[in-house]
């Protein structure tokens, strides 16, 4: 919570009386300029003006009369009004002037409303800023309600404003600053958005300044056209242009029209365009400026057109055009362009479908469609898209055709398999062919009608080898072009082998049988048998031992280990937690195993069938093999020496107490 917002919610829990000495402290901050962004209930920093609304009738902040004519020590007023705002609690307006032209008089705050019924914001509230500075031209009102002020809605006026005309040299904008901001009764920024609207005056007589440009968006190293036609004198003509482009160049001229190239290295860049121009007394116009974006490239590219259905269709049938389109320019974040669709009616004559507007940003798929009512049937037709050029870009990927498409008058029966996707499943998961005796087939199958009469009731079947495994019954019906996918699960796998698997659609009257059935092998194997062995079979600490896993076999009669690879743990190291301390490749290897204690041995072995140990796929244990092997330290073994020793301690007591006993019995 910034300082501020602190002294806000004291002021809002407390009576205004005992909040006083809060209050002066934060004036006292903000006019010390410790706070510039931050006023009691209202966060200031947080609306840069940018003041679009997202719906209308939107707020306005606004200079009125919009335009001033006057001679020369001619006096007026203006208001700037806010108009049509609801909820607001809280102003912060900069308003500039230039003191060259226009003299201060005086202003009047209209605020609060209890005050001047013309005005805004009510009372109680704090004046937090009623700054003029006439000799630079500018004014700052920040004013906000407290509790338990009711926030304002409709409109009125801020304040109004005097001037005396002292110069007749040019025109002056009565500018409402882009910083200015406006707060609601949460101390948040105005919801919508709000607008800004300057005021001008101009000298009677005086010239004013306009000017357009093409392309809208400019491309380095591509010239800028500027043009200044629209600027008039009111009372005389345009003698002269003053131009400066924002990076550096600045020049005048007598004609209004203009060409600039700007240069720069970055992908996009905006550069403030600013024109002043004169007639034919010496009077100047007010400088009028524009923001102009240069961009590294622009292109459009049409890069598909994608028909449904696919082949062919019915006369006085829709056709769904699917046009993938991508603005790929460099720098460009959105580009605006149109996008028609036409359709041949012979070699060179193509007719129009439907043409629209569209923004871009990025690649993206727009959907037109092609009724084909009054089209000659029994003939092929081919779908053009084709995107109008933008400025500087490469015409070269703006049209696209699509594949031919017959349109006919006669119903068609054609259904067509178009997919069968077998996958090995296990454990709720799906797996890539072959499949591993143990786990479960699963089938996907999609069908589609690319004739043009309805098909329903279809009878679908499966067949392994010759042997009806599966059949569905279809009742849903299939319009052209419309697709159905199947999908089953065949849990009764018994045994290795390859599997010729065959699904089949009957369709009564099929203009083209050859794409009712679809083939696809599927290959059930068993896995691979593990066996490790290591010489010497006694182990010491730096003595290289060989591992050998050349006894290890594969159970499938087709299957063979293609790769062996080892992962070595030493003692208190675990497999699939730890980092092995060693790994190595190969059916036979060696290592010099250099710590005492149980060493894990993993072996992970891959087959001609690209599978190996995943630890996800149950089915796959046996691709692995763990075990340990223990490293005694080097010498000779402690046991030799220790038993014996032990052996030799029993004796002797034995004998000792032996003795004893013999010596303690009397003679006879």
């Amino acid at each position: 919570m910034s300082q501020f917002q602190f002294y806000f919610e004291k002021v809002k829990e407390l009576r205004l009386r005992k909040a006083l000495t809060i209050v002066i402290l934060a004036v006292a901050i903000v006019n010390s300029g410790m706070l510039l962004d931050y006023y009691v209930k209202w966060p200031l920093s947080n609306l840069p003006l940018s003041h679009t609304a997202s719906a209308q009738p939107y707020t306005v902040v606004y200079v009125d009369p919009e335009n001033i004519t006057g001679g020369l020590n001619d006096i007026f007023t203006i208001d700037v009004v806010v108009f049509n705002v609801t909820d607001l609690y809280g102003v912060d307006i900069r308003f500039s002037w230039d003191p060259s032209i226009l003299e201060y008089v005086s202003h009047t705050a209209k605020i609060p409303v209890e005050d001047y019924p013309d005005g805004i914001l009510h009372e109680p509230g704090m004046s937090i800023k009623d700054d003029v500075n006439a000799t630079e031209g500018t004014y700052w009102l920040a004013y906000a309600s407290m509790s338990p002020a009711p926030a304002f809605d409709g409109t009125g006026i801020a304040f109004n404003m005097t001037f005396k005309i002292i110069s007749l040299s040019g025109a002056c904008i009565l500018h409402i600053d882009e910083d200015s901001k406006l707060s609601d009764s949460k101390g948040s920024p105005l919801k919508g958005g709000w607008e800004i609207k300057d005021g001008l005056f101009t000298p009677a007589g005086a010239p004013i300044a306009k000017f357009s440009w093409w392309p809208e968006i400019g491309v380095v190293e591509k010239p800028v056209i500027f043009n200044a036609s629209e600027s008039y004198d009111p009372g005389g003509t345009i003698a002269k242009y003053y131009w400066d482009f924002g990076d550096g160049n600045a020049t005048s001229t007598t004609n209004p029209v203009i060409t600039h190239t700007f240069n720069h290295t970055y992908m996009s860049k905006t550069y403030t365009v600013s024109l002043i121009v004169e007639d034919n007394s010496g009077t100047n116009s007010s400088k009028t400026t524009h923001s102009v974006t240069i961009v590294k490239s622009r292109n459009i590219a049409v890069q598909n057109v994608e028909l449904t259905p696919t082949f062919r269709t019915l006369v006085n049938s829709t056709v769904t055009i699917d046009v993938t389109v991508e603005n790929n320019g460099i720098g460009v974040e959105k580009e605006n362009f149109t996008l028609a669709i036409y359709y041949n009616t012979s070699l060179t004559t193509w007719t129009l479908i439907e043409a629209r507007n569209f923004t871009l940003k990025g690649a993206k798929i727009f959907t037109f469609e092609w009724n084909t009512t009054g089209v000659e049937p029994e003939k092929y037709y081919v779908i053009n898209a084709t995107a109008t050029p933008i400025p500087y870009e490469d015409e070269a990927d703006n049209t696209e055709v699509s594949d031919p498409i017959f349109v006919t008058a006669i119903e068609e029966h054609d259904m067509v398999i178009t997919t069968l996707s077998i996958k090995a499943t296990h454990g709720g998961k799906d797996f890539s062919l072959p499949i591993i005796l143990g786990e479960d087939a699963k089938f996907s199958v999609t069908l589609m009608n690319n004739g043009t009469a309805e098909e329903e009731n279809l009878n679908v079947t499966l067949y392994s080898n010759s042997a009806l495994i599966k059949q569905w019954l279809l009742n849903d019906t299939l319009t052209q072009g419309g697709t159905a996918t199947l999908e089953w699960v065949w849990s009764e796998i018994t045994q290795i082998g390859n599997y010729n698997m065959t699904v089949h659609v009957d369709v009564e009257n099929d203009t083209n049988p050859d794409d009712n059935t679809l083939r696809q092998y599927m290959q059930v194997i068993n896995t691979p048998q593990l066996n490790i062995t290591y010489t010497p079979s006694t182990v010491f600490v730096n003595e290289n031992v060989t591992l050998n896993a050349s006894s290890s076999i594969h159970n499938d009669p087709d299957g063979q280990i293609t790769s062996y690879s080892w992962a070595l743990y030493e003692p208190g190291a675990t497999p699939g937690v730890d980092s092995p301390t060693a790994m190595l490749n190969g059916i036979n290897v060696s290592y010099n195993f250099n710590e005492q204690g149980n060493w894990t041995i993993v072996l992970t072995v891959k087959d001609n069938y690209g599978i190996t140990y995943d630890t996800k796929r149950t089915s796959t244990a046996p691709y692995r093999l763990e075990m340990q092997v223990y490293v005694q330290t080097a010498g000779f073994p402690l046991e030799y020496i220790v038993i014996p020793v032990i052996v030799i301690i029993v004796v002797v007591l034995v004998a000792i107490l032996f003795h004893r006993r013999r010596a303690r019995k009397p003679p006879s």
